[in-house]
C-alpha cells in the first residue's frame, strides 16, 4: 500500500508536470507563466524524490501506472500526461534525483513538439539525449493502429477509401479504431481519405465525416477535436465537418469528453477550433451545459475569463501600471544593496558568536558532569550541533567540536567503561549524511574551503569517509570530484566498495571515475555493473563509459553495443556518437561489420549510422563511404533504407560542418 505522504507527493509531481506541459503549449516562450509552472513542477518533483529514489511511470492504454498500480484518471494531470507521452510513443518515464528546472524545461519542450517531428529525429529518447537531458529518461515504443475496417484482398485501396468516405457506418467504425491508436496515424488516415475523395468529393466526405463523428464515443470525439486544433488537412476537414453540425452537437461533444473536465482545456478548444462566426453561440451552449452539470459558477466564470484572455490582441498592462499604489509600495520597500549586505554580514557575525558561545558553555558543563547518562546526553548534544554548524558555514567551529570529542576519547579519566564507545558513536552521528552533504555543498560552492574540510574529515576518522562518498554519489560528478579533493586517492577504494550497492541511477558518475582510473580493481568493479540483470544499470554504465573514454572503456562499450537488450545497445551507440571518444568510430565500424543490417539488426544499424554521422573521425567517413558503395543483386530486407540512411548521414556531415580531425 502507498502511504499518504508518498501518494500526496506523487500526485503533486504528476499534476505539476502535466500543468507545465500544457502551459508551454498555450503561452509563448517569452511569457513568465510557463517558467513559473515549471518551477512549481520542479519543486513538486524535489519533494517526491526526497523520499523516493526515482519517479517511474509506465504508460498504459487507460492512463499511467506507478509501481505496477494504475493511477486513477480522476487524479489531476494523469490523463493529460498519459495522452502526451502516448502521442510521443513513450512506454515508460523515469525522473531521477537532480532534475533541475532547465532539464525539466527541455524535457517538457520536447514532449510538446509535434510527434512526427520528434520521430524523424529518432524518437523522444534520442531528442532528450541530444538536448543534454540526463535526469529524465524515457523508453520509446512504436505504436500502431489496429483497424477494424480494412479493404478486401482483391479491392483497390483508392476504391476502398472512396467507399469509406461515403459510408457513415464504416467511417465511424474506422474512426473508433484509429482514435484509439497513434494520433499521427489517425491524422494520416484522414489525409488519405481527403486525397482519395479528391476536390470533387470533399463536400461529400465532410458530410459523411460529420455523421461518423456524432457516432463516436467521447474519447473518439476528443481525438478528432485534438487533431482539429493544428493547422493542416485535418483542420480543413473539421471546418467542413462542423458546418454540418448544430451548435448543441458541437458543444455537447466538447463537454462530454476530456476537454469538458478542465476549463483551461475547454477555453483552448473553443478558441482554436474552426468555428468562425458560430463560436459565440457554441460558447453560450457550453455555458448552459456546464450550468446543468456538476460544474460550479466559478468554473464557468473562469472559462469566460480565459476566453477573454486568449482572444485579447493587446498586451495586458503590468500590475504596477494598472495600480499606481503598488509602485509606491515597491519604492518604499526597496533597500539599497549595501544595506542588505550589511544586514547579512551582521546576521552572520551574530550567528557565529552565538554558536561559539554555546559550544564553549556546553564544553565547560561537560567537564563538570559527574553522572554518566547526563555526560552522554551533553556529548550527543554537541555532536548534533556539527551538521548545523557546517550548514551555516562555520567549519572551523565544527572541527573544534569534533576535536574536543576525539580528545576526550583519548584522555578520558572517568571510571565509565562504555565512555569510549559512546564518544565514538557521537562522532559518527556528528559526521552523518546531513553533515557530509553540507560539506560537499560547501566545497562545490567554494573550493577554497578544501583544506578546512580535509582537517575536519581527518579528525572524524574512518567513519566519515564512507558517508562522504555515499553523499558524493548522490551529488553526481561534482560531488565525486569534491570528495576526491577532500579524501585524495582513497576515494577510489571507497567508490569500488560502493559501486556494487549503488542504485541504477547512481551508476553513471562512479563508472566515469573508475573507468578513467583504469586500474585492474576499478575495471573489475565496472565489469560487475555490466553483468547486472537490470537494463537501467547497464544503460547508465554505457553513458559513463562513453564519457570516460580510453581503451578499457571502449573495450567494455564494445560489449554493450552487442548487448542482448536493444535499449542498452542503443544507448551505448548514442553515447559514443554524442561524446565521440578516440577510437569510437572504429569500434562502431567493427560492430557494424558483424551485424545483419538489412534484416534482423536493422534498428541497431540505423543507430550506428546516425552516430557515425556526428563523429569528427576519419574512420567514420571511411565507413560511410564503404556502406554507400555497397552493391547487391537482390536488395533484400532493409537494403534500400540502409542506403538512404547512409546518404542522409553523409549529407548531415557536409551541412553541419562535421570535418575529420
Amino acid at each position: 500500500m502507498t502511504d499518504p505522504e508518498t501518494k500526496h507527493h506523487l500526485e503533486a509531481a504528476i499534476r505539476g508536470i502535466a500543468t507545465a506541459g500544457k502551459t508551454l503549449k498555450l503561452y509563448p516562450p517569452t511569457s513568465p507563466i510557463p517558467r513559473q509552472a515549471v518551477e512549481t513542477a520542479t519543486a513538486a518533483l524535489e519533494s517526491y524524490l526526497a523520499i523516493n529514489p526515482v519517479l517511474s511511470l509506465a504508460v498504459t492504454r487507460t492512463g499511467l501506472s506507478w509501481q505496477g498500480q494504475p493511477l486513477a484518471v480522476s487524479v489531476p494531470g494523469v490523463s493529460d500526461l498519459a495522452d502526451t507521452l502516448r502521442e510521443q510513443g513513450v512506454a515508460e518515464l523515469n525522473v531521477m534525483p537532480g532534475c533541475a528546472l532547465d532539464e525539466l524545461m527541455r524535457f517538457l519542450s520536447a514532449i510538446t513538439r509535434p510527434a512526427e517531428e520528434v520521430r524523424q529525429e529518432g524518437g523522444l529518447g534520442a531528442v532528450l539525449v541530444a538536448d543534454g537531458v540526463e535526469c529524465v529518461r524515457v523508453t520509446d515504443v512504436s505504436l500502431t493502429v489496429i483497424e477494424d475496417v480494412a479493404p478486401d484482398d482483391d479491392q483497390d485501396m483508392d476504391e476502398f477509401l472512396r467507399e469509406l468516405a461515403s459510408d457513415p457506418e464504416k467511417l465511424a467504425a474506422w474512426m473508433a479504431a484509429a482514435a484509439a491508436g497513434d494520433p499521427s496515424a489517425f491524422a494520416e488516415g484522414l489525409e488519405g481519405l481527403a486525397l482519395a475523395a479528391g476536390p470533387d468529393g470533399i463536400a461529400g466526405l465532410v458530410e459523411t465525416l460529420s455523421q461518423a463523428f456524432m457516432r463516436q464515443a467521447s474519447d473518439g470525439k476528443d481525438a478528432m477535436i485534438g487533431l482539429s486544433l493544428e493547422a493542416g488537412t485535418v483542420r480543413s476537414l473539421a471546418d467542413g465537418m462542423f458546418s454540418h453540425l448544430g451548435t448543441m452537437d458541437i458543444a455537447g461533444s466538447m463537454c462530454e469528453g476530456l476537454y469538458g473536465k478542465n476549463m483551461l482545456s475547454l477555453s483552448n478548444v473553443l478558441t482554436h477550433l474552426p468555428l468562425q462566426e458560430r463560436m459565440e453561440q457554441v460558447h453560450a451552449d457550453v455555458q448552459r451545459m456546464l450550468a446543468e452539470s456538476e460544474h460550479s459558477g466559478k468554473e464557468a466564470s473562469f472559462l469566460d475569463h480565459m476566453l477573454e484572455v486568449r482572444t485579447r490582441t493587446t498586451p495586458e498592462p503590468s500590475l504596477v501600471e494598472a495600480q499606481p499604489a503598488y509602485a509606491k509600495v515597491a519604492e518604499i520597500a526597496t533597500l539599497a544593496p549595501e544595506v542588505i549586505d550589511n544586514l547579512r554580514q551582521e546576521t552572520e557575525r551574530s550567528h557565529a558568536s552565538i554558536h561559539a558561545a554555546g559550544v564553549q558553555t556546553m564544553l565547560t558543563l561537560l567537564d563538570q558532569q559527574e553522572d554518566f547518562e547526563l555526560y552522554c546526553r551533553s556529548v550527543d548534544s554537541l555532536a548534533s550541533m556539527v551538521p548545523r554548524l557546517i550548514e551555516h558555514g562555520d567549519i572551523t567551529l565544527a572541527r573544534k567540536v569534533l576535536t574536543e570529542l576525539a580528545s576526550r576519547e583519548g584522555r578520558s579519566v572517568q571510571p565509565w567503561p562504555d565512555l569510549s564507545l559512546r564518544l565514538r558513536q557521537a562522532i559518527a552521528r556528528a559526521v552523518d549524511h546531513r553533515a557530509m552533504a553540507a560539506v560537499l555543498d560547501a566545497v562545490i560552492d567554494d573550493p577554497g574551503l578544501v583544506p578546512q574540510v580535509r582537517d575536519l574529515v581527518q579528525v572524524a576518522g574512518e567513519t566519515a569517509g564512507p558517508v562522504l562518498v555515499s553523499e558524493a554519489i548522490t551529488h553526481k560528478e561534482p560531488g565525486i570530484v569534491a570528495a576526491e579533493e577532500i579524501l585524495g586517492r582513497r576515494v577510489l577504494d571507497l567508490l569500488v566498495v560502493a559501486l556494487p550497492q549503488a542504485q541504477w541511477f547512481q551508476v553513471g558518475p562512479i563508472v566515469v571515475r573508475l573507468a578513467r582510473e583504469g586500474d585492474a580493481r576499478s575495471i573489475q568493479a565496472v565489469e560487475g555493473v555490466l553483468r547486472r540483470s537490470d537494463d537501467q544499470s547497464r544503460r547508465e554504465a554505457a553513458c559513463g563509459l562513453a564519457l570516460a573514454g580510453g581503451a578499457p572503456a571502449l573495450r567494455m562499450l564494445g560489449t554493450l553495443v552487442k548487448d542482448a537488450s536493444p535499449e542498452v545497445s542503443t544507448v551505448a551507440v548514442r553515447s559514443l556518437g554524442k561524446h565521440g571518444a578516440v577510437g569510437a568510430a572504429a569500434l562502431l565500424s567493427a560492430a557494424l561489420d558483424s551485424l545483419d543490417m538489412d534484416t534482423k539488426d536493422f534498428a541497431l544499424a540505423r543507430e550506428i549510422i546516425g552516430a557515425l554521422a556526428r563523429m569528427p573521425d576519419p574512420e567514420a567517413t571511411v565507413t560511410l563511404q564503404h556502406l554507400a558503395a555497397r552493391k547487391a543483386i537482390i536488395k533484400r530486407g532493409h537494403y534500400n533504407e540502409i542506403q538512404q540512411l547512409v546518404r542522409q548521414a553523409q549529407t548531415y556531415r557536409n551541412e553541419h560542418g562535421v570535418r575529420d580531425e
